[in-house]
């Protein structure tokens, strides 16, 4: 879909915002995939290490297609700036030369076995980073297209709506003050969020202390039942590496299990209130073989 523009060429830091909004969109929806296969079974973390390169040319696939049916991608939609003369051919082959080629050329040298045609291929593809890097430096003293295809492609970005010359625009400083009040925001929540939850934590964990207490069971057991991860005592979160105090034994001394990470003698335990005894962690492999 080919947009209407006013047929002012966009300034380079517009171009260079633009190109900053569309990597950090790309990059986060690759975080967010990332997170969710931490969290999947190791097989599909192994398929994933073998087919991200292919995943993430299929998510700048989906990313692209906003281009055809809107004209422009959504950071130059931020920066109200569009290609002029941009229908859905252009953008294939600009997508063609930006994705696919770039993608094809990193995994040549995996496929090919000669020699010498695998260095002649890192010369041209030394030559082409070589000449982008020239037109980089060509864009920032002249202007015109931010990289080197949109050049030879002859993309021209332009405004979408004339700019406002002589009076200053408080978008992009308003949207920039908003976004840092949030970080502040967030920097002082998630600590209250994270005292509270241990706070949380700790009088739940007492109170089924002073019940077990009461009805005569002992607690640790209740917390290590079999086919059940154990969970550690300070994030409760299944423990990584479990860990356990050697003198649990003793009456002062604070049994609880703990991630390898979260056990610190420094911290007593939320749930009991103990110290941990300095250098006295040992790992409970024999309970975690036979929870397995």
């Amino acid at each position: 879909m080919s947009i209407q523009t006013c047929g002012a060429t966009a300034l380079r830091v517009v171009q260079l915002d633009s190109a900053i909004l569309d990597n950090e969109i790309i990059n986060y929806f690759e975080s967010q995939v990332e997170q969710i296969i931490s969290t999947l079974p190791v097989s599909v973390s192994v398929y994933w290490q073998r087919y991200s390169d292919e995943f993430k040319v299929g998510l700048s696939a989906v990313l692209w297609s906003y281009r055809l049916f809107k004209g422009y991608s959504p950071g130059q939609q931020m920066m109200n700036i569009a290609y002029r003369q941009y229908s859905p051919k252009s953008a294939t082959i600009h997508f063609i030369v930006a994705v696919i080629i770039p993608y094809i050329v990193s995994k040549a040298p995996r496929r090919i076995t000669d020699p010498k045609v695998k260095q002649f291929l890192q010369q041209i593809v030394g030559a082409a980073k070589l000449l982008s890097f020239l037109h980089h430096l060509f864009f920032l003293r002249f202007g015109g297209p931010v990289s080197l295809w949109e050049r030879l492609l002859q993309l021209k970005p332009e405004y979408l709506t004339p700019p406002t010359l002589g009076l200053i625009s408080y978008t992009s400083l308003n949207r920039e003050l908003l976004w840092h009040s949030y970080r502040d925001l967030l920097l002082l929540l998630l600590p209250l969020g994270r005292l509270s939850r241990q706070l949380w934590t700790r009088w739940r964990s007492r109170r089924q202390l002073c019940m077990s207490v009461v009805s005569g069971v002992d607690p640790m057991k209740l917390e290590m039942k079999p086919f059940l991860p154990l969970k550690c005592a300070r994030c409760d979160q299944p423990a990584v590496v479990p860990v356990r105090n050697a003198e649990a034994e003793t009456f002062d001394h604070c049994g609880h299990v703990f991630c390898l990470y979260c056990y610190d003698c420094k911290v007593e335990c939320p749930k009991c209130g103990l110290w941990l005894a300095k250098g006295k962690e040992t790992m409970i492999r024999g309970l975690v073989n036979h929870l397995r």
